[in-house]
């Protein structure tokens, strides 16, 4: 932390990373999950707490599903800014 430049800090960075080499990089492994057959809604009581938090949620479809982009562009489109909410 403190006051320096690209041109200061660069050479340093150089000689403290020269020796590394990079690792390999594990495949990501994310399995198909099923839509669920019906909605479900969790509760948990928790007396005297002093705050509430709502979560809501919803299955997507994998990045790689033709569906996807259709589904990007329905949000995108339809949504109005104040009905977004940030989860």
């Amino acid at each position: 932390m403190g006051d320096t430049t690209l041109a200061a800090i660069k050479p340093k960075l150089e000689k403290l990373f020269a020796g590394w080499k990079p690792g390999d990089v594990p495949k990501k492994n994310v399995a198909q999950v099923p839509q669920p057959e019906k909605n479900t809604v969790y509760l948990i009581d928790r007396p005297d707490s002093k705050q509430s938090i709502i979560f809501g949620a919803q299955l997507a479809p994998p990045r790689n599903d033709p569906m996807q982009f259709l589904s990007n562009s329905s949000m995108t489109c339809s949504a109005a800014p104040s009905a977004r909410a940030s989860i």
